[in-house]
């Protein structure tokens, strides 16, 4: 946890009035795409912070991207000022991804990371939207 790590609580897109970290008694975590939960009258929470992710053993879509775990991790960490909750919950992802990697498993690094340093061995994608996301990356425009 650094000192600028923060949560932002927003609904429907905009943020609401700015609650500090200890305004936020409980909260829960779901995995998936974000629209898939926008029906449930949830707010969402974005985490600022500038933590790398620590899942080396799948490839997140940018340098910036946290998995379920860890961003929930990070914002218990925040919520309760206590670096130590972070480290015993991210112990065991650790674990896993050494242990793979022990056996074969290869280091991913995000999408951004081989855009940009010319390693996208992929095709291109067809698809207008997705090929413009990945023009942002390349970009380093805030997706």
């Amino acid at each position: 946890m650094k000192e600028n790590d923060s949560l932002k609580i927003k609904r429907r897109g905009k943020s609401l009035n700015k609650a500090s970290n200890n305004e936020i008694s409980s909260f829960s975590t779901a995995s998936g795409k974000w629209e898939q939960y926008l029906e449930f009258a949830v707010f969402q929470v974005q985490l600022k912070t500038n933590i790398s992710s620590q899942y080396v053993i799948r490839t997140q879509p940018t340098n910036n991207c946290l998995s379920t775990l860890e961003c929930a991790a990070v914002a218990l960490t925040i919520m309760e000022k206590n670096k130590n909750i972070q480290e015993t919950i991210l112990r065991p992802l650790q674990a896993l991804c050494s242990f793979q990697l022990q056996h074969g498993a290869q280091i991913h690094h995000s999408k951004e990371h081989l855009l940009k340093n010319g390693l996208y061995d992929k095709p291109m994608p067809k698809n207008k939207r997705k090929l413009r996301r990945m023009e942002l990356l390349l970009n380093n425009v805030k997706i």
